[in-house]
């Protein structure tokens, strides 16, 4: 598959190790999802609503799980960030009890991993694939890449988000598979870690 526009300047991005360029790049992060929004109206409302305001409502509602309406408005997101699948169909086939059940077991497995994510190989395995599939086999509609989406704003410091960019900067290529998912995230991890050893290193200078 090409490369997504973007990915090689993310890439720079990721293999920096300067931890500057990635605050600045994240203070300008407003800015590219307002460019993005040409064309997909309501991408800068909805983006706000996914990290602003479901990470609460997950936390609020854990254990009880979210409503159908959440995931088709997570899904939304998604979509509208992102290259157009014809996946809205198939998640509005998904009942609200399914969607409470799934979400509530999905959200309890994500936050129960805490911070700091060790950067071993295994880990992400362990508490990765349980966390998917607790959402990819009983919801319609709902891939690898959904998954992750609802993962990450339960728990962003152990679930990185499946963005088409992210993956090929990471790993140089794009796969919605669960594999690939945890590959991603090991990868994410790996370079947190060493971004934050950096930035304490340049502190203490």
């Amino acid at each position: 598959m090409a490369l997504r526009p973007g990915s090689a300047s993310a890439r720079r991005l990721f293999t920096s190790d300067d931890p500057a360029l990635w605050r600045l790049t994240l203070a300008r992060y407003g800015e590219a999802v307002e460019i993005k929004e040409n064309g997909k109206g309501g991408l800068v409302l909805l983006d706000e609503w996914y990290r602003m305001d479901f990470p609460k409502k997950i936390a609020r509602q854990e254990s009880h799980g979210l409503m159908l309406e959440d995931l088709v408005r997570c899904m939304d997101w998604k979509l509208k960030r992102g290259k157009f699948r014809p996946l809205m169909g198939l998640v509005k086939k998904n009942s609200d009890a399914t969607v409470r059940a799934a979400t509530g077991k999905a959200f309890a497995l994500a936050r129960a991993v805490l911070p700091p994510v060790p950067s071993s190989k295994k880990r992400p395995t362990v508490y990765v694939t349980p966390a998917v599939k607790a959402l990819t086999i009983p919801l319609k509609g709902v891939g690898p890449a959904t998954a992750s989406a609802l993962l990450a704003a339960a728990n962003p410091l152990a679930f990185p988000f499946m963005a088409d960019e992210a993956m090929e900067a990471a790993l140089g290529a794009r796969e919605y598979t669960l594999p690939h998912y945890v590959e991603f995230t090991q990868a994410c991890c790996a370079r947190a870690a060493t971004l934050s050893a950096l930035e304490m290193e340049q502190g203490g200078e």
